[in-house]
């Protein structure tokens, strides 16, 4: 996104990449380009915005998943301590082999 000055008049231009070539397409002149130049700004923006709010949760989802992490650890160890096992993903109580 540029203004380009060209003779008495500001143009307003916006580049687009088709593969290897770099294309300007022109956007208008006068309130039209402000206009176009508003948009694009306040497109630019939000997408800003929105990729400081993803880090912000991808940290927190972080730091979440290693609480579960520890939390799991934890519980494990204590089953495992208390004599329980686990079988098909669930925790069971060992129960003494009979002597027959």
């Amino acid at each position: 996104m540029a203004w380009v000055a060209f003779k008495n008049t500001s143009r307003y231009y916006r580049k687009v990449r088709d593969g290897k070539k770099v294309h300007s397409i022109y956007l208008g002149n006068g309130a039209a380009a402000e206009a176009a130049a508003k948009t694009v700004e306040d497109a630019a923006k939000e997408r800003a915005a929105l990729r400081d709010t993803k880090l912000k949760d991808k940290a927190l989802d972080d730091r979440i998943n290693a609480l579960m992490s520890q939390g799991s650890a934890l519980t494990a160890e204590v089953l495992t301590a208390a004599g329980f096992h686990q079988y098909q993903r669930q925790w069971k109580l060992k129960t003494p082999r009979s002597q027959n």
